[in-house]
Protein backbone atom coordinates (compact mmCIF):
# COMPACT_ATOMS: atom_id res chain seq x y z
CA UNK A 1 0.00 0.00 0.00
CA UNK A 2 2.83 2.75 1.15
CA UNK A 3 4.33 1.60 -2.76
CA UNK A 4 1.25 2.94 -4.57
CA UNK A 5 0.79 5.78 -2.28
CA UNK A 6 4.35 7.04 -2.60
CA UNK A 7 4.03 6.17 -6.60
CA UNK A 8 0.70 8.50 -6.64
CA UNK A 9 2.10 11.31 -4.97
CA UNK A 10 4.88 11.45 -7.02
CA UNK A 11 2.73 11.91 -9.74
CA UNK A 12 0.67 15.23 -8.36
CA UNK A 13 2.37 18.68 -9.80
CA UNK A 14 4.78 19.83 -7.87
CA UNK A 15 2.84 23.24 -7.76
CA UNK A 16 0.05 22.40 -5.74
CA UNK A 17 -1.29 24.78 -3.78
CA UNK A 18 -4.03 22.99 -1.37
CA UNK A 19 -3.34 19.53 0.08
CA UNK A 20 -5.68 17.73 2.67
CA UNK A 21 -4.40 14.58 3.97
CA UNK A 22 -7.36 12.44 6.24
CA UNK A 23 -6.89 9.22 7.91
CA UNK A 24 -8.80 7.12 10.26
CA UNK A 25 -7.09 3.82 9.60
CA UNK A 26 -4.43 2.59 11.41
CA UNK A 27 -2.00 3.48 8.15
CA UNK A 28 -0.72 6.87 6.85
CA UNK A 29 1.95 7.28 4.45
CA UNK A 30 5.30 9.36 5.67
CA UNK A 31 4.69 13.13 5.86
CA UNK A 32 7.59 14.15 4.68
CA UNK A 33 6.44 13.94 0.70
CA UNK A 34 5.02 17.23 1.94
CA UNK A 35 8.20 18.94 1.95
CA UNK A 36 7.89 18.58 -2.48
CA UNK A 37 5.20 20.99 -2.27
CA UNK A 38 7.04 24.53 -1.54
CA UNK A 39 3.70 26.39 -3.01
CA UNK A 40 1.25 25.19 -0.87
CA UNK A 41 -1.43 27.94 0.74
CA UNK A 42 -3.52 25.50 2.37
CA UNK A 43 -2.35 22.52 4.67
CA UNK A 44 -4.88 20.34 5.92
CA UNK A 45 -3.87 17.55 7.93
CA UNK A 46 -6.52 14.99 9.92
CA UNK A 47 -6.19 12.37 11.88
CA UNK A 48 -7.27 9.93 14.83
CA UNK A 49 -3.71 9.02 16.02
CA UNK A 50 -1.36 11.05 17.15
CA UNK A 51 1.46 8.73 16.00
CA UNK A 52 0.55 9.44 12.18
CA UNK A 53 2.64 12.70 13.12
CA UNK A 54 5.80 11.02 13.76
CA UNK A 55 7.04 12.28 10.24
CA UNK A 56 6.11 16.01 11.67
CA UNK A 57 9.56 15.62 13.42
CA UNK A 58 11.14 16.29 9.80
CA UNK A 59 8.28 18.19 8.42
CA UNK A 60 8.70 21.49 11.15
CA UNK A 61 11.76 22.52 9.85
CA UNK A 62 10.43 22.89 5.86
CA UNK A 63 9.67 26.35 5.10
CA UNK A 64 6.21 26.58 3.08
CA UNK A 65 6.63 30.57 2.23
CA UNK A 66 2.96 30.83 0.82
CA UNK A 67 0.98 28.72 3.47
CA UNK A 68 -2.17 30.73 4.35
CA UNK A 69 -3.89 28.56 5.66
CA UNK A 70 -3.25 25.51 8.16
CA UNK A 71 -5.76 23.43 9.50
CA UNK A 72 -5.52 20.37 12.16
CA UNK A 73 -8.05 18.06 13.12
CA UNK A 74 -8.80 15.24 15.84
CA UNK A 75 -5.03 14.68 17.06
CA UNK A 76 -2.20 17.29 17.29
CA UNK A 77 1.76 17.09 17.03
CA UNK A 78 3.57 17.77 20.14
CA UNK A 79 3.49 21.39 21.28
CA UNK A 80 7.35 21.42 20.68
CA UNK A 81 7.07 20.63 16.66
CA UNK A 82 3.41 22.43 16.03
CA UNK A 83 5.40 25.44 17.93
CA UNK A 84 8.65 25.24 15.60
CA UNK A 85 6.70 24.20 12.52
CA UNK A 86 4.27 28.04 13.37
CA UNK A 87 7.55 29.79 14.19
CA UNK A 88 8.77 28.71 10.56
CA UNK A 89 5.56 29.11 8.50
CA UNK A 90 3.43 31.35 11.14
CA UNK A 91 4.26 34.71 9.16
CA UNK A 92 2.00 34.51 6.25
CA UNK A 93 -1.14 32.33 8.00
CA UNK A 94 -4.37 34.11 7.44
CA UNK A 95 -6.29 31.40 9.05
CA UNK A 96 -5.69 29.10 11.62
CA UNK A 97 -8.28 25.65 13.06
CA UNK A 98 -7.17 23.29 15.06
CA UNK A 99 -10.22 20.83 16.06
CA UNK A 100 -9.32 18.26 18.79
CA UNK A 101 -11.14 15.09 19.38
CA UNK A 102 -10.91 13.23 22.63
CA UNK A 103 -11.61 9.92 20.89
Amino acid sequence: MANVIFSLMSKVPKTLIKLRIHSSIYYTPSLTFIANFSNLQELELSFDFEEYFVDFKKLQYVIFSQLQVLKICHKLPSNGLLIKFLENNGKNLKEIYIVLSNA
